[in-house]
């Protein structure tokens, strides 16, 4: 046995145990033990313990026998509950400890592990809403109490404001108060005079200062000080009172909540090491819903009982009886007829498992043979349709999260197409990312993060899938994608810029909708990068494999998203991808960029469509920033440097010209463009 911490240890009013036992054969908890024995003494599961205790039921008056426990409330009925045995041997004694329990406890009324307790006078569930952090909330009213002082003081001893009579001893007995105290209240109450005196004196004051321009240093901090004193000091008031309330009315509400009832509190987070247990109703039950329910079977006496033996050999018999029927009947019937006779056959040994249920306390084997009826009449009746459409559903399941339906009904009308096994093709690799996602991960919280990546992520991915995109991964916020497979696409390039360029579209009328919520408006980066890889099934098909490709062009895709932050863009593309998209769709030069990890350089674009980022100049924008691209690459630095000074001050793309500014003042103090300039750009980050 683990005792608890000490600080708990002592302050409990019961010692109880928290095991469970190993639970049935297939690992599901339905029986927890009632007691555990240990050095010859037997301890109370924490169930029983808190229903004992709520019931004032002292633990020692409990008729304890191998086979049954008997509790004796007030009005003096006895209420019988079976009890099972469990052995686990203890390594380090050599003994075993004997479990006795409480057999199939009732859950409480509701849905999944979610139930709640009811009040059987109100039928709406115990709900509890946002707890308030009292002590926290205690700790402000008072610092805020401090620093009224502190600047009450500072403004009478400066500029004679409020009647400081008393005020002192009243603050330093305030000092040593409770926040939550009425003496403390009292106090506030006086001293909200001295305050109100003290930020009306500031108003006052503040005329005097009225159509005065010329102040000098001195007059300018008095103005600031009593501007702050005549705005500050209400607030801080209004919210030194609505915190006392607050606290009032917070321990009335938990007065009303908890006053008379039973709490478990237990560690139900998402986390895997939470505290679950796997049970009949959720394999993901908290185990302190366990502990609540054998207090509920113990309040409610509602206990369920196993049935007798020859309930359980019938049930056996039943369930082999009627899956034999359900066998025939899926054998010489239609489908329609088969499936109304064996519904009458459910229905008829439903009556007759009710006819035997004893008062709704006794276990019996009721689903297993109803099971037993669906299993095989469905087996027979879906053989022929499982084998024939094996291959379909093998390729619907591997497709359907990576393209769109269309495409996943072309793929399975089309079984020849063996599309699975890697292949080597001219593939259009798209790699998005969210600009500042560290800092907006960290202020959404975990919550916030889940439902922004919902919200976002399903805007981005059927924007993608309406321009026939193969969805390879998410990565976080970031999305990969590609063009080209499983099925060829000869306007693999186009497609994906169609696809970036709509993304955007879809992104600006979110940010515009608040769509967002507490993330405000987000800035997406995409890179796009067109060349030979390798696509097909990649992993251990088929237990655990993924549908990817892998190749340079995809690293490419990767940095150029991530270039986009140096470089102040967008859409980045290669010129491969430019070559490809068409004259209509309007790009920007970047310039020949040698990318972080690379040794060649990369001719690079950035996609503007229809998009106008500079509204009715944005032609003009390109226009110098091509004039720009090439001066640099004509080693024209001069020149190079007038044009970037245009694109700063006129169109604000500062971002784009310090990178070539600061390329220009490298190159000139090693003394200008080496032999064989290429007129490249070399990023030194990723």
């Amino acid at each position: 046995p683990e005792p608890p911490a000490p600080v708990l240890f002592d302050a409990g009013a019961h010692l109880a145990n928290v095991s469970f036992g190993t639970g049935d054969l297939d690992g599901t908890l339905r029986r927890v033990p009632l007691w555990v024995r240990h050095a010859d003494r037997l301890y109370p599961t924490l169930g029983l313990s808190a229903a004992l205790a709520h019931l004032k039921i002292d633990v020692s008056t409990i008729d304890v026998t191998p086979t049954r426990s008997v509790i004796t409330g007030a009005d003096n009925t006895p209420f019988v509950v079976r009890t099972h045995g469990a052995s686990f041997h203890d390594p380090q004694r050599g003994t075993r400890m004997y479990q006795v329990g409480l057999h199939y406890i009732t859950w409480p009324r509701g849905r999944g592990w979610m139930r709640q307790f009811a009040d059987e006078s109100n039928p709406r569930p115990l709900s509890l809403a946002r707890l308030v952090d009292i002590d926290t909330t205690l700790r402000s009213i008072k610092s805020n109490v401090a620093s009224l002082d502190t600047n009450a003081r500072a403004l009478n001893a400066t500029y004679g404001l409020g009647d400081m009579t008393g005020y002192d001893e009243r603050a330093a007995i305030g000092e040593g108060l409770k926040a939550d105290s009425p003496e403390f209240a009292r106090i506030v109450a006086q001293q909200k005079k001295v305050w109100t005196e003290i930020a009306k004196g500031a108003k006052e004051l503040l005329v005097t200062f009225e159509g005065q321009t010329d102040l000098s240093e001195e007059e300018q901090g008095a103005k600031s000080d009593l501007e702050a004193a005549a705005s500050a000091v209400p607030l801080a008031v209004d919210q030194i009172e609505k915190g006392i309330r607050l606290v009032q009315q917070e321990r009335f509400a938990n007065r009303e909540r908890f006053g008379g009832k039973i709490v478990f509190i237990g560690w139900t987070a998402t986390g895997s090491l939470a505290d679950f247990v796997p049970t009949s109703i959720d394999p993901g039950t908290p185990g302190v819903l366990v502990h609540a329910a054998v207090a509920n079977a113990i309040l409610t006496q509602r206990a369920l009982l196993v049935g007798p033996t020859w309930l359980t050999l019938l049930g056996a018999v039943c369930v082999a009886i009627l899956g034999a029927v359900a066998t025939l009947i899926g054998v010489s019937m239609g489908v329609v007829v088969g499936l109304v006779t064996l519904l009458i056959a459910g229905i008829l040994w439903v009556l007759v498992a009710g006819s035997v249920w004893d008062g709704g306390v006794t276990v019996i084997t009721t689903v297993p043979p109803l099971l037993a009826m669906a299993l095989a009449w469905l087996s027979v009746i879906m053989h022929r349709l499982i084998v024939e459409q094996r291959g379909r559903k093998q390729t619907e399941a591997r497709f359907r999260s990576y393209v769109s339906p269309d495409v996943v009904d072309i793929l399975v009308n089309n079984p020849d197409m063996d599309t699975m096994r890697p292949d080597r093709r001219e593939l259009t690799i798209v790699f998005s990312d969210i600009a500042g996602w560290t800092t907006l991960s960290e202020r959404l919280g975990t919550e916030g993060i889940g439902t922004f990546l919902r919200t976002y992520l399903k805007a981005m991915t059927e924007a993608l899938q309406a321009n026939r995109a193969t969805l390879d991964k998410y990565i976080g916020d970031g999305i990969v994608a590609f063009w080209g497979a499983p099925i060829e696409n000869p306007d693999h390039a186009r497609d994906a810029a169609k696809a970036a360029i709509e993304m955007m579209s879809v992104l600006d009328r979110m940010n515009e909708e608040g769509a967002f919520g507490a993330a405000g408006k987000v800035a997406v980066r995409v890179g796009l990068a067109t060349g030979e890889v390798s696509v097909g099934d990649f992993g251990n098909p088929p237990y655990k494999s993924s549908y990817t490709v892998i190749g340079d062009a995809a690293n490419v895709a990767a940095r150029l998203e991530a270039a986009n932050r140096q470089f102040g863009t967008t859409i980045l593309m290669t010129e491969r991808t430019r070559s490809l998209i068409g004259p209509d769709l309007r790009v920007r030069p970047v310039g020949r960029v040698v990318l972080k990890g690379k040794v060649e350089y990369e001719t690079l674009f950035e996609l503007i469509g229809a998009r106008t980022p500079r509204g009715d100049r944005t032609d003009e924008w390109i226009s110098v920033t091509e004039d720009a691209v090439e001066a640099y690459i004509g080693g024209r630095l001069e020149e190079c440097l007038g044009f970037l000074a245009r694109l700063r001050e006129e169109f604000g793309d500062s971002v784009f010209a310090e990178v070539y500014r600061h390329s220009i003042d490298l190159l000139v103090s090693s003394g200008g463009p080496p032999p064989g300039w290429q007129g490249t750009v070399v990023l030194t980050e990723k």
